[in-house]
C-alpha cells in the first residue's frame, strides 16, 4: 500500500488550477484498489495491508479480486482553491496486490465549479461510537449550495426555476459528494428505518475487525486500542460518498439515509466525536434512473444494462 497524495496533485495541473469541484479517481486495474488514510505514520499503511489479508486471506485471483472490491477502485475528493480538501492527517493510498514495480493506470477526471457557493464543510457529532443516521444534519448543510447550484444551473440552461404556480419547473440533476475529513470514521448509506440495523453494522465491524489483531499483529497502537481498528474501518466503508439529486434534494432511495460511522471511543486524539465533513456539489449534464434485475443472490455483470442507459442520455 502506497501512499500517492503528492503525485497526484504534481501530475493533473487541472487541480491545481481548479478553484472548486470534484476529481474523481478510477483505478484501471483487477488488482489495485484506492482508499484516502492516515498520512503520516506509515505503519497504518503496513497494518492495513495485514488487516485486508486477514479479512481475505489468501492469494488467488477471488481473493484478490475480493480486496480489491472491498476497497474500491473509484473514489470522489473535493477540490477547494485547488487543493484536494483532505483533512489534516488524511492521504490518498493506492492498494496494490499484483506485484510491485508495474505501471497502474488511474483516469482522473475533474468536475470544474467555478463557484465557492457550491461547498461548505459542515460539523456533524455522533453522540457516541457506532454507526449514525445523519440525514437531517447532512440535508440541512447541503441546502443552501444544492439550491444555489440548481439556480446557476437553470441560468446556464435559460429556464425558470419555477412556473407561474411556483411550483418546480426544473430539476436540473447534480452530483452531491461528501467527504469526511478523518481517519477513523467513515461515511456509508444504509437503511434510514430500524435503529438495530445501525447497532448490528457495528456490531458485525467489531467482528470483522477486532481489537485483538493490536496484539496480534498491528504496530500502530500508540493512540489506544480502538486506533489501528478504526483507520481498517475507515478504508471498508470509505470516507467518500456521492449520491445524485435532482429537484432540491437527494435521490436516495425510499429506505436510505447516510450514516456516519465513528469507529473511536473518544475521537481522534481523545478530541470527542465532532467530525467535519466537506460537502461539495456539482451540477448539470443529464440523470435518468435504469432499473436492474438480479437473477438471484451473487454477483452479477451488468455492463450491458448500465451501457444501454447511458445510451438514453445522449
Amino acid at each position: 500500500i502506497f501512499i500517492w497524495t503528492n503525485k497526484l496533485r504534481d501530475e493533473v495541473p487541472e487541480i491545481r488550477d481548479a478553484k472548486t469541484g470534484v476529481v474523481n479517481l478510477f483505478v484501471r486495474s483487477h488488482s489495485a484498489a484506492l482508499t484516502i488514510n492516515e498520512n503520516a505514520d506509515p505503519d497504518v499503511r503496513d497494518d492495513l495491508r495485514r488487516a485486508l489479508d486477514a479479512i481475505v486471506p489468501g492469494d488467488a485471483d477471488a481473493d484478490v479480486a475480493a480486496r480489491v472490491s472491498f476497497v474500491g477502485v473509484s473514489i470522489d475528493v473535493p477540490v477547494h482553491d485547488g487543493r484536494l480538501a483532505f483533512g489534516t492527517w488524511q492521504g490518498l493510498y493506492l492498494a496494490e496486490w499484483g506485484g510491485g514495480g508495474r505501471d497502474v493506470e488511474v483516469v482522473v477526471t475533474m468536475r470544474r465549479v467555478d463557484d465557492a457557493k457550491t461547498t461548505r464543510v459542515a460539523t456533524v457529532t455522533a453522540p457516541s461510537r457506532g454507526c449514525h443516521l445523519v440525514q437531517d444534519q447532512i440535508d440541512a448543510a447541503i441546502a443552501p449550495a444544492l439550491n444555489h447550484a440548481s439556480e446557476e444551473e437553470a441560468k446556464r440552461s435559460k429556464r425558470s426555476m419555477t412556473d407561474g404556480y411556483g411550483h418546480d419547473a426544473a430539476s436540473p440533476p447534480a452530483l452531491v459528494n461528501l467527504l469526511v475529513r478523518h481517519t477513523s470514521a467513515s461515511l456509508t448509506v444504509n437503511e434510514n428505518a430500524d435503529p438495530s440495523v445501525r447497532v448490528d453494522m457495528e456490531g458485525a465491524l467489531n467482528r470483522i475487525v477486532p481489537e485483538s489483531w493490536n496484539d496480534a499483529m498491528f504496530k500502530h497502537v500508540d493512540e489506544g486500542p480502538d486506533d489501528m481498528p478504526a483507520h481498517v474501518k475507515s478504508t471498508l466503508f470509505g470516507a467518500s460518498v456521492t449520491v445524485p439529486a435532482s429537484g432540491h434534494r437527494l435521490r436516495l432511495g425510499t429506505w436510505q439515509g447516510v450514516y456516519l460511522a465513528e469507529h473511536r471511543n473518544v475521537g481522534g486524539f481523545g478530541g470527542g466525536h465532532a467530525r467535519e465533513i466537506a460537502c461539495s456539489v456539482t451540477g448539470g449534464g443529464a440523470q435518468s434512473v435504469v432499473t436492474l434485475t438480479a437473477p438471484g443472490r451473487g454477483a452479477h455483470d451488468v455492463t450491458e444494462a448500465i451501457a444501454a442507459g447511458l445510451k438514453a442520455l445522449r
